[in-house]
């Protein structure tokens, strides 16, 4: 590996570094933020206690059931737990994760999803680095330090 790559990839690294941290600062301060997370993860809940999700209000009462650690809810993440936006197979991937506690699987998913940006992040830096090598590492570091949202909001969604 050349040293321009070996610079470039560390800047890519750093780049979602500082989107990580920032992500997690956002979220440390606003625990209503994480809410499209927190809607899968209720909804996989909902199906590992065999309730229907697809139920209107039935992730908004597990979520109070378990309320001994959780905030009250807010009326954002109140919509978000009453209806169900999500597809079925969503909560077949989140299930694992619902298994776990909150806080354990809301950890474990932002690592997979920081995990997941960088990844993408060297992908589209490997195609573009035979046409334009530092433009394309510094236009996709541009992108990757400026998804912090994406961690605080966790989104897990598979479509628009």
């Amino acid at each position: 590996m050349t040293r321009t790559r070996q610079i470039a990839l560390a800047c890519l690294l750093l780049s979602c570094g500082i989107s990580v941290l920032l992500g997690f600062f956002l979220e440390r301060n606003r625990p209503d933020l994480m809410m499209d997370f927190k809607g899968v993860y209720f909804e996989a809940r909902c199906l590992l206690q065999h309730t229907d999700p697809y139920k209107p209000g039935e992730p908004l009462r597990v979520y109070m059931a378990e309320g001994a650690n959780q905030p009250v809810p807010t009326a954002g993440l109140r919509q978000t737990l009453i209806r169900d936006l999500y597809l079925p197979t969503t909560s077949i991937f989140i299930a694992p994760f619902a298994m776990l506690p909150w806080g354990p699987a809301h950890l474990l998913w932002m690592i997979l999803t920081a995990v997941a940006l960088v990844f993408a992040g060297y992908l589209m830096w490997s195609i573009g680095t035979n046409c334009a090598p530092v433009i394309s590492a510094g236009l996709i570091c541009l992108v990757l330090a400026n998804s912090e949202v994406l961690f605080a909001t966790g989104n897990p969604r598979e479509s628009s």
